[in-house]
C-alpha cells in the first residue's frame, strides 16, 4: 500500500515549508553537496510518500517487475498531472516530473523487451506541483524544482539500482496527464519512482540511500544476485 501525500489543501503549507527551508539554508550553512554522490534531498520535491518501507532489498524486489542495475545517463523533464479544482476553489494544481535514464548494466528481474534500443530503463519522480488559475494571475504557490537542480544533485555515472513498476496514469474527471510520452524515446517504458525505496544510490558514509548504513550496494547486489 502506497499514497501520495500530495493534497491540494495542503500545497500552501508545503511552499511555507519550503521557503523557510531554503531560507535557513542561505544563512551561515555552508555545506555543499559531494560531487561524487547524489543528493537525495533533492527527492523531496514530490512531497512526502506513505509507503510500506521493505526490510532487506530482495523482499521489494520480488513485488516488483523491474529490478536493475546500472548508472544514470540522461535527466529531462517528464510529463504533466494537471488537476482541475472545483469552481469554489477557484485554481487548478499542477504537478511537474523529471525522466531519469538508467542504462542497465545487470538485469536481475525483468525482461530485455523493456529496455530501449540503447540498453536504458526510465524512471520518473515528482519535481513538485503549481497552484495555478489564482486571481492575481501571478501564480499561486509552487514547490516545483527545476530539472535543472536534478542535474546538479544526480551526476551523470551514478550507479544506481532499480526496483520498480510501470507507471499508471489514475483515471479521473478532472485530472488530464499532459503528454505522458514527454522525456522518453519511442521504445521507452516508463517506470515509476515514487517509492522512497525504489532507488538504491551508494552513499558518501559506505552504506546506500534506500538501505542505510548497514548496507553496501554491492550487499544489495549479492542479494539480488542470490534471490534471482
Amino acid at each position: 500500500m502506497m499514497t501520495k501525500n500530495w493534497r491540494r489543501s495542503t500545497l500552501v503549507a508545503a511552499a511555507a515549508l519550503l521557503f523557510v527551508a531554503t531560507a535557513c539554508s542561505s544563512g551561515t550553512d555552508n555545506t555543499q553537496p559531494d560531487p561524487k554522490f547524489v543528493d537525495t534531498s533533492i527527492f523531496e520535491a514530490g512531497g512526502h510518500v506513505n509507503a510500506f518501507m521493505y526490510a532487506v532489498p530482495a523482499e521489494m524486489a520480488r513485488e516488483r517487475s523491474t529490478v536493475v542495475s546500472g548508472e544514470i545517463v540522461g535527466i529531462r523533464d517528464g510529463y504533466e498531472i494537471l488537476e482541475e479544482g472545483a469552481a469554489s476553489e477557484g485554481y487548478d494544481v499542477r504537478e511537474h516530473s523529471v525522466v531519469l535514464e538508467i542504462r542497465v548494466a545487470d538485469l536481475y528481474k525483468g525482461s530485455r523487451a523493456d529496455l530501449d534500443s540503447s540498453g536504458s530503463i526510465f524512471v520518473t519522480l515528482s519535481r513538485g506541483a503549481q497552484q495555478e488559475g489564482v486571481v492575481d494571475d501571478e501564480g499561486g504557490p509552487s514547490t516545483v524544482v527545476p530539472v535543472s537542480a536534478f542535474e546538479k544533485a544526480i551526476p551523470l555515472g551514478s550507479e544506481v539500482i532499480v526496483m520498480a513498476d510501470p507507471v499508471q496514469f489514475s483515471k479521473s474527471a478532472n485530472i488530464s496527464v499532459i503528454d505522458p510520452n514527454r522525456g522518453l524515446p519511442e521504445d521507452g517504458v516508463l517506470l515509476a519512482g515514487l517509492h522512497p525505496q525504489a532507488l538504491t544510490f551508494p552513499t558518501r558514509e559506505g552504506g546506500t540511500s534506500a538501505w542505510g548504513n548497514g548496507w553496501t550496494l554491492e550487499d544489495v547486489q549479492a542479494q539480488l544476485d542470490a534471490a534471482f
